[in-house]
This record gives structure tokens, C-alpha cells and sequence, in this order.
């Protein structure tokens, strides 16, 4: 409650401010605190305080002014440096978000607030293992912080970990039930993992939390068409389109629904483009079963064979994934990119099963075929190392830096080939450049820490 009698001193009026700013008051409490700055023009907190006050009206530039302000006065100040970092996300300054939020961090190591907040700003950035990290350090210093789960199981998803995405979207149901966002996000991870029914099923969860979000209908559509169920699908559409009459998306896929209801595939290339959408979305059974379909229908369908070669790659049978890659390249596909991928594939294949001259051979042929193709030059690479052709290696693995200079195996694999020539000042330069773009990626950091003990430190 403000005080009756008569404010007097700086701190009174910040308390003052308070007390407005709980009940909403943002005039009187940012009176309350000019007068607190007058009476202590030093008065860090007050600054802090307004800039908070700024921020709640979206007075962003003022709110960042007077963080600004607050850290000048006390350049110790965690909470300042926290949240003008806060402000400074809001206007899509993430580098800065970062260098505010670290201080942050510096002068408070258990601001898990300060972590999680650092992990949005690096996931802004597409760096998803930073964003793992920090969001793992919020979690740890507070183990029921619920956004900071949401945040990592985004990143995970974006990294193709699904099983710890889904296993955090498990904890923060734990710790919050009732949020129909998370069961749709968790819904998105069995999708991506194949499971529809436990997607569908999570998609009717947050339908019953929310039953007037036209998106979750939407999401629920789009997991009954994967199924093929397009009745269900569109009946879901429908209720999108009852509840939001402009939403865009579902008007496109009810179309889309209809027409595969109304007349299904005739042609092997329609095959082979539900065969292409099933791979995105990591259906890979389905994938393949469209591609049988395809090849079925044109048994020249080099393309086809190449897609499905690469499904059953992902699923680990290499005997198919090797008779599809090897009939594409007997087939000639007609596009270049295709070939070099059938040769890129079945080079993979021969890697598996350590023929190293047979793959180096097909990943000569991809890079003929596409000399861009980063992943061949490392693959390569990766071939001459286990030759012990170090020099080759590192050849590639420099070629492949080239083209993509933030493609951290290129790093990783040249930091082997170092490592085995016993040149570790080069090696530790390479695994640590490797854990510059995949913080927690487990062999840079092993044989970082053995090429530092060779190295005699």
C-alpha cells in the first residue's frame, strides 16, 4: 500500500512507484520515480524501475535509455544489464540481447532468468546448441521452469532430436497441464517422428484447451492428412474456417484435401511428389511406399529410386538403400544434381561398409557432378583418413571450408586428420572452431582435450 502521510525521501516515492505500478498507474508511478531521481539523481534502481515502467507502455526507446542509465550509475547492476537486454531483444538487437544478458550472467551466475533469455536470443539467431546450453543452465538452476523447457524442445526439434523434444514438452505439461501450446507443440515432434496418432491425439488435447484457436483444427487437419484420412482432414479445415473465416491455410489445404478425395494419384511423377512430402516430414514407410508406387508405374524413374535410396538410408537398411542408388546411377537421371546424389549416396553406403576406394570413387563422381557439394569433399575426406591419406583428407576438408565456412564436420574431420599427423597446435584449432558452431558435439570436445595433453598442457 502507498504511504498516507507525506513522502519525503527518494525511497519513499520509489516505494510509492511500486505500489502504481502493481496496480497498473504507470503516470503516477513514473511521477513517483522523477521525483525519486530528483531528490537522487544516482538513485540506480529508480532509473530501472521506469525503464521497466517504459517497457510495460512500449516506450521501448525510454525503457532502454533508462537501463542504460541504471548500469552507468552501477556498472555492477545484474538486473539492468538483464533487462536491457530484455529491451533490446524486443527491437531485434540479439547480438546486443546476448552481450547484456552474459554480463548479466557474469555478475549473477544464477540468474536463470538471464540464461533463459539468452537462449531465446541465440535460438533467434538459429543457434540451436547455444540455445540447448543456456536453456539447460536456466533448468538447472531452476528446475520448474516451464518456458525454459519449451525453449529447449524447440531447439532440439530444429536439430532433429525429437525424442529429448518431446521429453521436454513432457516436463512442462508437468509443470503446467493446462497450456494447449505445448500439447501442440509436442504434437509436432510425433509428427516429425512418424507417430500421428500420438500427434492427433495431442492436437485434440489442445483442441479442448482451446477450442476457439482456428490453428489447432488446422494442425489436427494437417496430422489427419498425413493419414490420408482427408474426411477428417477437411471436417477440421471446416472448423478452422467457421472459427477465423480468413485463415489463409486452411483454405489452401481443404482444397488440396478435396482434390486427393476427388482423384487420387494416376501418374508415377504424383507418386513421387507425395513421396517427397511424406520424406519432409520424416514419413519415411509412407515415403517408400510412394516410391514403390512410382517405380511401379515408370520403372525408369531414376529420381524415385534416389528418393527411396535415401529413405532407406535414414531407416539403416544399406543393402536397399544400396540396390536403389546403384539402379538410379544405371538409370542416368537426367538432372545433374540428382545424379551427383545418387553417386553421393551410394559412396555413403560404401563408407558404411569401409570400401573406402569404392566410395572415394562415387565421391568423385558427385563432386565432378556438383562441385559445391560440401558434404561429398568431406565424406572424401573422411575416405582418405581412414586410409591414412592425411594430406588428401585435409585437402578436402579445406575445400569443403571453403565452400561453406561455418560446415562444422569439415572442421571436425580436418581436426582428425591433424590430430593423427601429430601437428595439435593445428588440431586444437580446428576442434575448437568445431565447438564454436556445435558446443556440445562429444568427439571435438574429447579429442580437443587429447590434443591439448599430446600437446603437453
Amino acid at each position: 500500500m502507498a504511504k498516507t502521510g507525506k513522502l519525503t525521501s527518494a525511497e519513499d516515492y520509489f516505494n510509492s512507484a511500486n505500489v502504481y505500478l502493481d496496480k497498473g498507474d504507470y503516470d503516477r508511478a513514473i511521477n513517483d520515480i522523477e521525483q525519486a531521481i530528483r531528490l537522487n539523481p544516482n538513485y540506480a534502481k529508480a532509473y530501472n524501475l521506469r525503464g521497466l515502467v517504459y517497457k510495460d507502455k512500449g516506450e521501448r526507446d525510454k525503457a532502454f535509455k533508462d537501463f542504460t542509465q541504471a548500469i552507468r550509475i552501477d556498472p555492477k547492476y545484474s538486473k539492468a544489464y538483464y533487462n536491457r537486454g530484455d529491451a533490446n531483444y524486443d527491437q531485434g538487437n540479439y547480438d546486443q540481447a546476448i552481450k547484456d544478458t552474459s554480463e548479466a550472467i557474469r555478475l549473477d551466475p544464477n540468474y536463470a532468468k538471464a540464461y533463459h533469455l539468452r537462449a531465446w536470443a541465440h535460438r533467434q539467431k538459429g543457434d540451436y546448441n547455444r540455445t540447448i546450453d543456456d536453456s539447460t543452465q536456466a533448468i538447472r538452476l531452476d528446475p520448474d521452469y516451464e518456458n525454459a523447457y519449451l525453449n529447449r524442445a524447440y531447439a532440439y526439434y530444429e536439430t532433429n532430436d525429437f525424442d529429448r523434444a518431446i521429453a521436454d514438452c513432457d516436463q512442462a505439461i508437468r509443470i503446467n497441464p493446462k497450456k494447449a501450446g505445448t500439447y501442440t507443440l509436442r504434437s509436432c515432434m510425433y509428427g516429425a517422428k512418424g507417430k500421428i496418432d500420438l500427434a492427433i491425439a495431442d492436437d485434440s488435447q489442445a483442441i479442448k484447451l482451446n477450442p476457439k484457436d482456428a490453428n489447432v483444427y488446422f494442425y489436427r487437419g494437417l496430422n489427419y492428412a498425413k493419414k490420408r484420412d482427408y474426411d477428417r482432414a477437411i471436417k477440421d479445415y471446416e472448423k478452422a474456417l467457421k472459427i477465423d473465416p480468413n485463415h489463409d491455410d486452411s483454405k489452401e489445404y481443404i482444397e488440396i484435401a478435396k482434390r486427393e478425395t476427388s482423384k487420387p494419384p494416376q501418374k508415377a511423377s504424383d507418386y513421387y511428389s507425395r513421396g517427397i512430402f511424406s520424406n519432409a516430414q520424416h514419413l519415411y514407410d509412407q515415403a517408400i511406399q510412394d516410391f514403390n508406387q512410382a517405380i511401379m508405374l515408370d520403372p525408369n524413374y531414376a529420381e524415385a529410386y534416389i528418393e527411396r535410396g535415401r529413405s532407406y538410408l535414414v531407416k539403416g537398411d544399406n543393402d536397399q538403400a544400396f540396390k536403389d542408388l546403384d539402379k538410379a546411377i544405371q538409370l542416368k537421371p537426367k538432372n545433374n544434381s540428382s545424379y551427383a546424389e545418387a553417386y553421393y549416396g551410394r559412396g555413403t553406403v560404401y563408407m558404411k561398409k569401409r570400401e573406402c576406394d569404392k566410395a572415394i570413387a562415387d565421391f568423385d563422381q558427385a563432386i565432378r557432378l556438383d562441385p559445391k557439394s560440401n558434404k561429398a569433399y568431406v565424406d572424401r575426406g573422411s575416405a582418405y583418413s581412414v586410409k591414412q591419406d592425411f594430406d588428401r583428407a585435409i585437402e578436402d576438408f579445406n575445400q569443403a571450408i571453403r565452400i561453406d565456412p561455418n560446415y562444422p564436420m569439415a572442421y571436425l574431420g580436418r581436426g582428425f586428420a591433424y590430430y593423427n599427423k601429430h601437428d595439435f597446435d593445428k588440431a586444437i584449432k580446428d576442434f575448437e572452431a568445431t565447438l564454436q558452431i556445435l558446443p556440445n558435439d562429444v568427439y571435438a570436445k574429447q579429442y580437443l582435450e587429447l590434443a591439448r595433453k599430446a600437446r603437453g598442457r
